[in-house]
C-alpha cells in the first residue's frame, strides 16, 4: 500500500518516528511528502494489528524472505 500526495501526485514517505505506541495495541504510521512537507497518518485498531502481526508483516525494514516464518 502506498499513499500519494494529491496536490504533488509524489509518493509520500514512511516516517520512522512514532511506529509503535507505548501500549503495542495500535499501530501509527506517519507519511510525509517529500516534496511539499504535507503529513498524513493512518491508525489501526487493536484487532488489524494483531491481524497483520499474525501474517508476519514487519514494519520499518526488511526481511530475510529466504526464511519465512511459516516454512520454519
Amino acid at each position: 500500500m502506498k499513499f500519494l500526495c494529491i496536490p504533488c501526485d509524489v509518493k509520500m514517505e514512511v516516517q520512522v518516528d512514532g511506529i509503535m505506541p507505548e501500549e503495542k495495541q495500535n499501530l501509527a504510521m506517519k507519511f510525509k511528502c517529500k516534496k511539499c512537507g504535507h503529513s498524513i497518518a493512518m491508525l489501526t485498531n487493536k484487532f488489524e494489528t494483531e491481524f497483520v502481526s499474525k501474517l508476519g508483516v514487519e514494519m520499518g525494514g526488511t526481511s530475510d524472505v529466504r526464511n519465512p516464518q511459516w516454512q520454519q
